[in-house]
């Protein structure tokens, strides 16, 4: 997000969950292949009656026999795991970013669906809609939130929707929320943060940096250390200068349990694969998207329309007296 467009999608967001998920499952899994085999040949071993001798290279025998079995079924489950987590990195290099340039009041978008085509709509044409959906299973009902928008591409073209999977209606709402008022308001000043006085200046830094990657390591690794009270304000005073200033008392087995997952998951293995992911990178933008996201004199900047201003007027106005947004919204349609 800068002064001239706010950008949407288009990075690795989710690429360290999922390789943290898929090293979980890979160790379970090797769990299935090795330990099991293993506890299955020791209660053989020690269940067997006292007259039936077992020797050792048959408990072994026993137990390779098992883990060959095991591995029948565990490896290409492995391999499928590995081929789903490759595969969603290589559609991180096929999504473009949707962009919303707030100095020319349009939205563009490049749809990969129909030869990277690049689609620019008028900000005041865009249709956005919050949908719930409710669905039973054998699990019980399920609530699916989504968040749609509808680009309007021009006279004898086709209307182009977009929809995204949301937490919740909260979740949509503030999406559409932070979007609008970056177009109609633009950078908002940023309000003096409390907790900011406590993060060092490199901290900070590697917080806004717009990936997932291997400094995400060293932001968890302060963090749980913040909260331990090994970094941050008061960490270098003595625990009984602590507890005189009113700060918490040091824990550390936060950090040792930080430790052990991480140890678990295969250390920086998933930050590497975040960071890869990231240097695949996305593609390159077409030349015309390029162009459309460059800034503008302030001369040029378009205008809001006389409707909108009314509509927002309004919009602000009916929220001041307590109605809700999608109330207030439901009265400009009356």
């Amino acid at each position: 997000m800068n002064d001239a467009y706010l950008e949407l999608g288009g990075n690795n967001k989710g690429v360290l969950d999922a390789a943290k998920l898929g090293i979980s499952y890979f160790l379970g899994i090797l769990t299935f292949i090795f330990v099991v085999p293993m506890l299955v040949t020791l209660i053989v071993m020690v269940f067997t009656p006292e007259h039936i001798k077992r020797e050792s290279a048959e408990l072994w025998h026993l137990f390779w026999m098992l883990c060959r079995f095991a591995s029948l079924y565990g490896i290409p489950l492995i391999i499928l795991g590995a081929w789903v987590d490759v595969g969603s990195v290589r559609k991180l290099k096929k999504q473009f970013p949707m962009r919303f340039h707030r100095q020319r009041r349009e939205v563009c978008y490049i749809d990969h669906k129909r030869n990277n085509k690049v689609v620019i709509a008028p900000w005041e044409q865009v249709v956005a809609w919050v949908s719930t959906t409710q669905m039973v299973s054998q699990y019980g009902a399920t609530r699916l939130h989504e968040f749609g928008m509808a680009l309007e591409q021009g006279k004898g073209e086709d209307t182009l929707f977009l929809i995204s999977a949301q937490p919740s209606d909260a979740h949509s709402f503030g999406m559409w929320e932070g979007i609008r008022r970056y177009m109609e308001d633009g950078l908002q000043e940023p309000q003096q943060n409390f907790f900011a006085d406590m993060i060092s200046a490199d901290q900070r830094e590697l917080e806004l940096l717009p990936y997932e990657g291997l400094h995400t390591f060293e932001i968890e690794k302060y963090y749980v250390r913040r909260r331990c009270g090994l970094e941050g304000s008061g960490a270098h005073l003595s625990d009984e200068e602590r507890d005189r200033r009113g700060y918490r008392p040091r824990k550390i087995w936060p950090l040792r349990w930080w430790y052990v997952r991480r140890v678990l998951t295969f250390w920086k293995l998933p930050y590497q694969v975040a960071e890869w992911a990231h240097r695949a990178g996305r593609p390159v933008l077409p030349e015309e998207m390029q162009r459309w996201s460059q800034p503008l004199a302030p001369d040029q900047w378009a205008k809001p329309s006389q409707e909108l201003k009314h509509a927002s007027q309004q919009v602000v106005s009916d929220m001041a007296k307590g109605a809700s947004f999608s109330e207030a919204c439901a009265k400009l349609e009356r």
